[in-house]
Formats: C-alpha cells, structure tokens, sequence
C-alpha cells in the first residue's frame, strides 16, 4: 500500500498524474456505501464529474447499482447513463425494461420530474427503435395521463404527439377503429416484458378521454391528436417547466361557461332531489 501511495504522490507531480489522483480518490470515495443523501449530491453533479475523470466508464458500477435503486436515485442516474452510452458505448442489457418500470404514478410529482421526461426524449429519440418499444412508451404515457395533474397531463400529451411524428409506425394506436371501447384495451399495464405489453395492439383511447377534461389547455391538446399530425415536433422543454397554477392563473376562454353542478337543474326545487322539497315546502 505504501509503494502505491507513493506512486501517486509522484505521478501528481504532472498535470496527468493529478488527473489520474483525482480519479483514484472519486473511485475510492464512490466504491464505500455512502448515504443515500450524499449519493444523490453526487449525482446532481454526475456531468461535471463525468467530464473531470480520466476515464468515465468507471462510474458504470456505480450509476448502474443507483439506477437499480428505484425512485429519485434513478432518476438522477439517467443522465450520467446517457452519457456513457452515447459517448463511450457503455453497454446496459434491458436498458428500455428498466428505464419503462419507472413510468409510473409514483413518478409523477417528483421533484426531478422534468429533468427525467427530458433525457425519456433523448433515450426515445432514435428512429431505429423497435415499434413494439415506442408503442409501450406511448401507451404507458398515456396512462399514467389520466391519473396526473393538468399541468403533467399537457407534457405527456406533447410528448406522445412528439412520438406519432417521430415514428409514424405507430400511428395505428390513434387511427384504430372502435378505440373507445375501454374494457375490451389489451394492454397489459403490469407487464415488465415490453414485447408482451400488447400495446401494439391497443389504443391511445385516454388522450380522447381527455378531451373531455375540467382544464381547457388539456382538451384542446388532447384534441390534437385527431388532426393530421405536423411535420415538425414540438418543443418539449416550453412545456416541461409550465405548472398547475400558470394554467389556473389563465383566462377562460371568451364566451365558454363553468360547469357549477354535475347536473342541470330544472328549478328551485327540483324533483330528482326531493330532500330540500320537502324541507321548504309551505
């Protein structure tokens, strides 16, 4: 041990051996289990720590065991992921299966929510995917926009319409015949295996509930998806930082009511409701 340390401290003489010791002192600090709060300080940090080491391959072991992890580790770690994948061919067996298991309601009101649907585009930007895979995203997306808030809803709507333009293999998922009839969906949403979700063969039938929905912004984006598809993609990042209250803080649209009751009345008493009928009768 003690020729090794002198070697390093020799080495740092020059520019390359203080590369070198920098990158010695990161991967010893990385290989101790460290707090969870202190892996994810590191990994808010993971590009500029990326760019700063000798050798970034490896950080594999250490990006992929806090991916595996679940939750707003893994979320942190797709970028650092990305990276070495793009730059220096890192290879991650059932990448797509993991990085699909991570779409999930649960997801939804993270705090690095917009950091994660951003690298999603990324890793989906390829148009060599297979059709089943994109399907999958798409259909998973879909989803989970049922259950989101407004302001969530209108991302994933921009970015399933930002799919259909980016792979028009599977436009079927918005052109299918009888995609309204909900009970008879075979997607299977529980299943980790994207080629067995049937997502091919399903529909994108939630974005046409959601033309239907309480916040304007969202049914008319909703609505989009029944229209030619444009030639270009749109934006993703003007929609990703847009919260619930810029949307409330919008004027309705001139000349449209707001729905005050689930029913219409017919009167000041009204006969479907008999309780206040005969509470005030005289």
């Amino acid at each position: 041990m003690k020729i090794e340390e002198k070697t390093l401290i020799l080495a740092a003489d020059e520019p390359k051996g203080v590369h070198k010791l920098f990158t010695e002192v990161w991967m010893q600090l990385l290989s101790l289990e460290l707090p969870r709060d202190l892996v994810k300080r590191v990994l808010m940090n993971i590009d500029q720590l990326l760019s700063q080491v000798s050798s970034p391959v490896r950080l594999t072991d250490f990006l992929t065991k806090a991916f595996e992890h679940g939750g707003a580790l893994s979320l942190l770690a797709l970028s650092g992921i990305f990276q070495l994948m793009q730059k220096h061919n890192m290879d991650y067996p059932d990448f797509y299966g993991k990085l699909y298991s991570l779409l999930n309601t649960k997801m939804l009101p993270a705090r690095f929510r917009s950091r994660f649907f951003s690298l999603l585009d990324k890793f989906l930007s390829s148009t060599h995917l297979p059709t089943y895979l994109v399907a999958a995203f798409a259909k998973r997306l879909a989803a989970m926009s049922i259950h989101a808030p407004p302001d969530v809803s209108l991302t994933l709507i921009v970015f399933i319409r930002n799919l259909l333009i980016r792979h028009a293999t599977i436009s079927c998922l918005v052109n299918r015949p009888g995609q309204a009839e909900v009970a008879r969906d075979p997607y299977l949403f529980d299943e980790s295996e994207l080629i067995k979700t049937a997502a091919l063969e399903s529909s994108l039938w939630e974005v046409q509930t959601l033309q239907q929905h309480y916040c304007p912004d969202v049914s008319t984006e909703a609505a989009t998806l029944r229209k030619p598809m444009p030639v270009q993609e749109a934006p993703l990042g003007e929609w990703l930082d847009r919260d619930a209250e810029e949307l409330w803080e919008k004027e309705p649209p001139a000349g449209k009511i707001a729905p005050l009751n689930h029913m219409k009345p017919l009167g000041l008493f009204d006969d479907r409701d008999a309780f206040p009928k005969e509470l005030f009768q005289w």
